[in-house]
């Protein structure tokens, strides 16, 4: 597993570690914060980075990370992320389901059927507080992860055929036919990471505890690799 782009949102929209860099649209602030964080925010009204046609993954195995905090407020079908386009129909989406609010999904087209989506199958987010949130795929399984820990699994198609850019916080479709939707996402993100394989359950939650910050909860950790030493806090 490695990771193949990531995205600190620290004055730039540009890739750290790769070559993938994005473009911000919507007059989104490349300096914005939110408390030790540098972050990407997106106004869930014309704000979205687009990546060009990597991150597509029409076959490949893919983990994407990420540090997540949405609004209380969403449009119906708000998007995070994804590729689906609805001129012509390709790609797919981790995207809102409806408008049950930060209750979101994944869906994908195979270039004539969708994956079907149950309604109640979904990932929740609480909203206004910041959470990891982590997104895998494995063949035709696609799971999710909130804080470490697997809470959401659904299937996906074994070719995912994508046509357009790869995007973070907005319905590419937004104002074209066959429906004119609103769909972009309103919220910050930290840390957004592209990884080459799927995570492993315990992976995730390794990710989670190198990533996490006092803020969010955690008041010390012991890594207990030569010492007793609180290595976040003075809890030592």
């Amino acid at each position: 597993m490695a990771i193949t782009s990531k995205y600190l949102f620290d004055g730039t929209f540009q890739d750290s570690v790769g070559s993938v860099h994005g473009t911000a649209n919507g007059g989104m602030d490349a300096s914005a914060t939110d408390g030790d964080r540098t972050v990407a925010v997106f106004d869930g009204t014309d704000d979205y980075i687009d990546f060009g046609s990597d991150s597509r993954f029409n076959t490949e195995d893919f983990s994407f990370s990420m540090w997540i905090k949405p609004q209380s407020s969403q449009q119906a079908w708000a998007r995070i992320m994804g590729t689906l386009y609805n001129d012509p129909i390709s790609g797919w989406a981790f995207e809102q389901e409806a408008a049950q609010t930060n209750r979101y999904r994944f869906q994908s087209f195979d270039g004539s059927t969708w994956t079907e989506s149950d309604p109640n199958n979904v990932l929740e987010i609480t909203p206004d507080v910041w959470s990891h949130l982590v997104i895998t795929r494995s063949g035709t399984v696609i799971k999710g992860y909130i804080n470490g820990q697997h809470v959401y699994t659904a299937a996906t198609h074994a070719t995912m055929v994508s046509t357009h850019d790869f995007q973070l916080g907005a319905n590419p479709a937004v104002t074209d036919s066959p429906t004119p939707w609103d769909a972009y996402w309103s919220g910050s993100m930290h840390g957004f990471a592209v990884h080459d394989a799927a995570l492993s359950d315990a992976e995730v939650e390794t990710l989670y505890f190198e990533t996490v910050l006092l803020t969010d909860g955690l008041v010390a950790k012991y890594p207990l690799d030569t010492d007793a030493d609180d290595s976040v806090g003075s809890n030592d």
